[in-house]
């Protein structure tokens, strides 16, 4: 038996001598599934020279694969005579890629990670021999996928490191990709200071006030000002959902406007109205929307 705490690096060649309980080799092969356990060997099609009940769960395995695991023989047998082996981990302390390296696990650090750091480029799962690597199976290769370990993405549009499957923005321009989509707009594209129905506001303007931005009729814009008495205007524009006015007054354009009322909002798209009094002849009263909920 193998002092404690000693590791042999041990290429899966073949088995000449018995096995002994309690021996720890690393495994440097191929695993298979089969009959509800995982057999190691030479070669993807060889002869199994290790049966191992299950994979370390330490990472996610995908069969048939080339791993490098660390097992520790039981002493015993399985049915078919193989040496039985615990497979106790992925990436043994005393073996590990330098940070940076093709296979570093820094370098496939993250949540959702499928990526098997001991992959070797000349086979990869899911790729014929020779072929670009693709460690995650997507049909993406490594060298083109910002995600190589992680299946569900292999774009990030923004370069934001959020892969655009869960990114509500793939283009980082203001305007989520639903909303775009369901207004003609490319949401790969950053478009926001653009103005699809040349109206004079841009699409971010648009999205934010909740009006239609291939629409020239559809304006945040006051619907009318009137004088409701003397000496009090009656402001109304059309107020939507999901969204929050404020109301501002100045009596110059040189200067800041005063804040008259915040959080205005509305259940329904309908019209808002407030009577305000005209302090001087020359009046300027603004509204500003603000985002509360995507629509």
């Amino acid at each position: 038996m193998n002092p404690p705490g000693r590791i042999l690096t041990f290429t899966v060649l073949a088995l000449a001598s018995p096995s002994f309980g309690g021996e720890r080799l690393m495994v440097d092969g191929y695993a298979r599934q089969s009959g509800g356990g995982v057999l190691l060997g030479l070669s993807p099609a060889g002869a199994a020279v290790f049966s191992v009940p299950e994979a370390p769960s330490d990472r996610s395995f995908v069969p048939p694969s080339r791993v490098k695991w660390e097992v520790e023989l039981t002493g015993g047998t399985s049915a078919q005579g193989l040496p039985v082996a615990i497979a106790l981990r992925s990436a043994p302390e005393s073996f590990a890629w330098p940070e940076g390296e093709e296979h570093s696990p820094a370098r496939y650090a993250g949540a959702s990670n499928s990526m098997n750091p001991f992959e070797n480029h000349s086979d990869p799962l899911g790729v014929a021999l020779g072929g670009p690597p693709d460690s995650d199976q997507d049909g993406v290769p490594d060298g083109e996928d910002p995600f190589p370990g992680d299946p569900a993405e292999s774009l990030d549009t923004d370069g934001d490191r959020i892969g655009n499957n869960s990114d509500p923005d793939d283009d980082n321009d203001g305007m989520p990709d639903a909303w775009e989509i369901s207004n003609n707009l490319n949401p790969l594209f950053a478009n926001g200071s653009f103005d699809a129905d040349g109206d004079g506001q841009s699409n971010l303007a648009e999205y934010e006030a909740g009006t239609a931005p291939g629409n020239p009729a559809s304006r945040f814009e006051f619907e009318s000002i009137t004088s409701a008495t003397p000496g009090v205007m009656r402001l109304t524009w059309e107020g939507v959902p999901g969204r929050t006015y404020s109301l501002w007054h100045s009596t110059t354009l040189s200067a800041g406007p005063e804040l008259i009322e915040d959080n205005i909002s509305v259940a329904e798209r309908s019209l808002i109205t407030r009577d305000l009094p005209a302090a001087t002849q020359r009046d300027f009263f603004f509204v500003r929307a603000r985002v509360t909920s995507n629509p």
